[in-house]
Parts: structure tokens; sequence; C-alpha cells
């Protein structure tokens, strides 16, 4: 497999072909490309078959086939004169009506003759009796005609026709079946349902059911009005349908279930037809030159943060304030925020995860330690627009109802409440984008930068600038580590090694939108939206080496806390040696050869609360007192048997993962907390009660 890479999804099929020449060698006219069974065909859009980043496209190459050989040549032998073909079509022109008689009776004197050939001698002569008698009984039939309703009193006819139907003891019988000796039921509930035995509704007519009524209201009666569809079977009226009929369609009809749009159906070799909600995109009707298709801004993700759940409250493990990444979607897919356009992460019945600070309120202030900050909604965004004006009021729901319930206090959707104690409220993930430049001094210079955990003081309504109710929060830092507009963290920010990081290729990408802008200004063309960078943001920058204030190839340095907190792990030096022996420029990539080596093979997640095995494996403690108590408790590194060895935790390690990245086993600590109070105490003895004594002797010596 290999990997094109592609411009625009507004890129044409044509230029696609173009790219798997490069690679392939195939030339354009020979290759045959699908994706998700459809043929691509040139002169239609990359979009237009919802071809995405990390599509699958198939590639076979058409092969010619070797010429067919010439076909044999067929020499006359002899060649006749016109005179003599004149003369043979006028014979055949007066032979023909007795030529075809003569050959009707030839077959059948030879078909007897074939019979009568493989046929014994007795069967013969009875097959010739048989003849002669249906041969007598038409004759007598054909000179007298009985009268109607008299056929069964005249004797010959029925005999006649016994014998031209055949014997009347080869026939079966025919014999009558009650219904009452194979339905244990009512029959009569049976035949008023047109023989159809309903398990849902047990026939019962009162009873709506959409699986012997219409499978839309459920009703039985209207009888005249229901249409069967030919596919799935099931009853429809035709004021039902959406939209309803009028009159039952002639020929065969299928519910909106079965039926299969002819638009979505594309043979081999046909074009592609464009479906409505196509047609009708924004992007397929742009009104700018702007190509939406292009540049990091737009793209979709390549990875998905796998360390913590998406309603992950607290900290991410590996990710330290100061980080800061060039794009959102970068922030998505490291878990920091997820979605890659809204500003608010979160559900009203969990609470909010993180926000992002990008200016995109006139009400927003920014103190540093604390903020106000303004809901969402309240803005028309229909017709593909990213951003507008205030043009009705906001309401606390969806995000905003969620910031809300992060708030330690009863929820008030009217007048907003205030925390009892701020500190007791759900963590909440605070980033600031180079956006917010223009409203606030604590913003970062480029990208979106991790600030820290927060908290939610109060929330209220009230009328904002534009004349309409908006919802401020007010929020309030919370969070150990030093912020990064302070000295200390800007010393934390360059110990570390955090920098902006920048999504692959982007000097690439750079250099081609370097090239596209040199060209439009060289043919005088547009030189404004057609060529920007982020969304419509140019920032002019050339390449990330100019705004690293590192050297390129600088390996992280490890602080001296960390490394003594590392040389304190005895058990796993060699783990530790092999970490630290291979590159890392930043502490992020130092953090993902930690997590990787340090993941449970169990949970796959980052050990917490570790216990190094006797077999020098690290696992969750968690983890492995489920282990213990399966059938087979043997290690998943070597399957050595587990059960009986002495299975120590290891502080030393826990300290470091901690040291490396803080708040990592946050859930761990809060779960392992709530089994000392009330039903978990019994739990624990119940638990504990399951295991043999040498489990009992190992929850003694460390385990437990």
């Amino acid at each position: 497999m290999q990997v094109v890479n592609v411009k625009s999804k507004l890129s044409l099929v044509d230029a696609l072909r173009k790219e798997v020449t490069k690679m392939t060698s195939i030339q354009p006219k020979k290759q045959r490309l699908f994706f998700m069974g459809k043929q691509l065909e040139d002169g239609y859009k990359l979009f237009d078959y919802d071809i995405n980043i990390n599509s699958l496209i198939e590639v076979s190459e058409r092969v010619e086939l070797p010429p067919l050989p010439p076909k044999p040549k067929v020499i006359a032998i002899a060649k006749k004169t016109d005179s003599s073909q004149d003369e043979d079509k006028e014979d055949k022109e007066n032979n023909s009506g007795a030529s075809n008689k003569e050959e009707q009776d030839r077959q059948e004197v030879d078909k007897d003759s074939k019979m009568e050939e493989f046929e014994p001698e007795e069967d013969q002569e009875k097959r010739r009796g048989d003849t002669a008698k249906v041969e007598s009984s038409s004759a007598e039939a054909s000179s007298s005609s009985p009268a109607p309703g008299g056929s069964q009193d005249n004797p010959s006819t029925s005999t006649s026709s016994s014998s031209a139907n055949g014997s009347g003891a080869d026939k079966q019988q025919e014999q009558t079946i009650k219904l009452e000796d194979i339905y244990d039921g009512d029959v009569k509930d049976l035949i008023d349902n047109n023989g159809y035995d309903c398990k849902r509704c047990k026939n019962v007519k009162e009873k709506n059911c959409k699986e012997c009524g219409c499978n839309v209201c459920g009703e039985k009666d209207r009888d005249d009005d229901q249409l069967i569809c030919d596919e799935c079977e099931y009853y429809y009226h035709k004021d039902c349908l959406d939209p309803p009929l009028e009159e039952v369609p002639d020929g065969d009809w299928y519910c909106p279930t079965c039926f299969n749009d002819g638009n979505e159906i594309v043979k081999p070799g046909a074009y592609l037809k464009a479906r409505r909600k196509k047609e009708n995109a924004p992007s397929a009707k742009p009104k700018s030159k702007r190509d939406w298709g292009r540049g990091f801004a737009c793209t979709g993700r390549t990875k998905e943060c796998l360390k913590v759940p998406k309603n992950h409250f607290g900290p991410v493990p590996g990710v330290d304030v100061g980080m800061c990444w060039k794009y959102r979607i970068q922030v998505s897919e490291e878990g920091v925020h997820r979605p890659p356009v809204a500003g608010i992460a979160g559900r009203p019945t969990e609470g909010c995860q993180s926000i992002v600070l990008a200016g995109g309120y006139e009400d927003d202030v920014d103190h540093g330690d604390e903020f106000y900050y303004t809901g969402s909604g309240g803005r028309d965004l229909s017709g593909n627009k990213r951003t507008a004006e205030q043009s009705f009021d906001q309401e606390l729901t969806k995000t905003n109802l969620s910031i809300a319930v992060s708030c330690d206090a009863k929820l008030n959707k009217e007048k907003g409440a205030e925390a009892k104690d701020w500190r007791k409220g759900k963590p909440v993930r605070v980033l600031r984008s180079e956006k917010l430049k223009k409203h606030s001094k604590f913003a970062p210079e480029e990208g979106v930068r991790y600030d820290g955990i927060y908290k939610v003081v109060k929330y209220w309504p009230e009328k904002g600038r534009s004349g309409f109710v908006v919802w401020r929060y007010l929020f309030r830092r919370d969070d150990p580590v030093a912020a990064p507009w302070t000295e200390e963290g800007k010393a934390a920010i360059e110990n570390n090694g955090y920098v902006c990081v920048y999504p692959p290729n982007f000097e690439a990408a750079q250099a081609q939108k370097k090239k596209r802008k040199a060209s439009s200004d060289e043919d005088g063309g547009d030189k404004g939206k057609a060529t920007s960078g982020e969304g419509g943001d140019d920032s002019g920058v050339s390449s990330p080496a100019a705004k690293r204030p590192r050297p390129a190839g600088a390996a992280f340095q490890l602080p001296p806390a960390l490394r003594s907190a590392i040389q304190a792990d005895k058990a796993n030096a060699k783990v530790w040696e092999e970490i630290l022996s291979k590159p890392a420029a930043t502490k992020l990539d130092f953090t993902n050869l930690v997590e990787e080596y340090f993941n449970c093979l169990i949970c796959m997640c980052v050990i917490a609360d570790p216990v190094t095995t006797v077999c020098g494996h690290n696992l969750c403690h968690g983890c492995l007192r489920r282990l213990i108590r399966t059938d087979a408790p043997n290690c998943p590194a070597c399957r050595k048997p587990l059960k009986g060895e002495k299975n120590e935790r290891n502080p030393e390690l826990q300290e470091a993962l901690r040291a490396i990245m803080p708040g990592y086993d946050a859930e761990a600590l809060a779960a392992a907390a709530s089994p000392g109070k009330g039903k978990g105490g019994k739990n624990k003895d119940k638990e504990g009660s399951n295991h043999s004594d040498d489990d009992d002797e190992d929850m003694s010596n460390g385990m437990d």
C-alpha cells in the first residue's frame, strides 16, 4: 500500500491519476480506480465520491488482450453458374409445400420406429391399443355431443375421459384436511387475519401492531388503502407514507426502507449521478474562490488520544502546562480539547472538560489567573459560516449547561448560581489561542497553548454589548504548576524544551503556498483569500525553524529531580536505561516513550498504582487482583504463574510516573478511595475471601 498526497478534496480524478502514475508507472488510460464499490471517472472531484484523508483507493491496471488469430479461409470446391442457381431456386419454391408435409410424416414414423426399437413387445401392443381407444372415443364424442349437465350420465364420455387422462387406479386420491386438525388455535381468528399468525399481537384486532398491520401507524383497518412492499412484505397505508400516495402505483412497489435510489447505484464504467445533498452543499457551490479543501486548518484527525476517555476530567497524562500546538486539530488529537472547532467540550449530564479562549466573543475579559468567559450560541451560523454577529439571546442548554454543572452549586437556569466552595468544582482544562492576542496579553505568541486547570466560581445571565442576553462564567485558576506567563513558568518551558508543535509536512506545505502565491502574483490573479493560510489568516510563516527557540536536533534534558526519581526505581533499571537511550527532542516525545514502555498489558493504559511482578513486568494493582481471581493467573507478558508469588507494589515507579505525567492516576486514586466507605468495605472483604491462603499472604506483603 502506497500513500498518495492529494492537495485538496476538490481535486479532479484526472489529477489523482497523474499522482498514481508517478508512484506506480501505470499510465492514466490503463488505470481503474475504485473507492467504496464505485469506479472513479474523469471529470469528477474527490469530493463527489466522499474521499477523505486516509481513504483507501484500489488501483487496478487494464491488461491489453493479445490479438485474436485470423479466421481460417473456406475454399469453395465448385461454383455454380447464375443460371443453375435460378433453376434451383424455382424448384425449391415449387416443392416447398409438399416437402414440409412429407418431412413431418417422416419424423413421426421415425419417432414411432425408435420407440418400438427400445420398448418390449407387450408395451408396444398396449400403447397401440390405447391409441386406438382414444381415436374411437374421440370419434364418438364428435358424432354425438351430450346435453349440458348430462356428461356424468353418458358412460362413453366418462370412459373416454378416464382413458385420456390415464388410469384412475394409478392416480392418488385427494383427501380433505380440516384446519382444526393442524391448527391449535381458533380457526376463525386465523381466517379473519388472512391466514397470518402474528406472534406479537396474538391476532388481537383491537391492538395496533406494526407486524401484521400498517408498519407506520400499526392500525389494521382500511384494507383498501393498504400497500404491500414487494421486498419486506410489510403493510403501509397510502396516507401514512411520506409523501402520501393518492393512488395505488402500477407494477412493483417498495417501501422507503427497501427502495434503492438509482442515483446511488453506479455500474462499472457509468458516470456518477450527483445527489441532492451534494448538489446543494456549500462546498459544491462556493461563493468565494477560496479552496476550503486545502491546508492544515480544515484537515481531519489522523490519530485519536487513547490515554484517557473522551469524558476525562483533569490533566491529560503527558501534557504539561506550557505545551503549545500550531492548530486546533493537533490539540484534538492529543486529547486536551476534543472538538476541533467548538470552544466548549462537555455534556450537560457530566460537565465541562475543557474550553478554549480565542477572543470570539466581545464580552470575554481575561486577567490571567481569572477570566470571564461567554457561553456559546446566539448567532446565526447558517450558510456554512464559522462565526457571525450576536442576533438572539443565549440559552443555558447543551455546552452552556455543561459549564454550569461543573460549578459546585445547585443548578439554577433562571438567575445562575455561585459556588459554595469553588475549589470543589470539577476541573476544567483551559487553552488560549493566538487569536486572543487582540484582547489579552496572556495569549501565546503562536498556536494554541495549554494553561492548566481552572474551576468555575459562578455563572449568571446578563445583557451583553450586542444588546442580547448572554451567559457569563467566572473561572479561577487552581493548578499547582506555575502559569506559563510567569517567570517560573517561562523558565520551566525553556528547560523542558516546549516549542510550538507543527504538523507533519508543514515545511513542504509552506513552500507550495509560497509557490502558488508567486505564480498568482505573476498572473495578476487573486492575491487574497485564494492563497491565504488558515481561515484567511496569513501568518507569513516561512518555516517553523524560524520561530523555534531551540536548534534542530536538540535532545531533551532531564531535570535533576526527574532523573533522581527515575534512578530510585531499581526494579525497572533496564527499562529506564532503554528509554533514556532513545532520542527525544521534547518532553512530549519523552512522555510518549514512557507511555509506550509502561503500558499495562491488561487495561492498555498507563500503569496506575503499579505492581512489579517477580518476573520483572509491571501491571496495575487492580488489574493484577482481577487476574489472580481468574482460572489462569499467569503473567500476560511471559505466562509465568503469578498466584502464590510475592508481587509487591512499586511506589518508586509510581512517583517517577507522577513526576513525568502529573495527575495521570487521578481517576485510579478516586476509585481506590471509594471502597473504604459503606458498601465498598464489604466488597473489599468479600474479594479478599475469594483468595487462597497464599493470596492473602501476598496481599499482606504489599498488594493490598
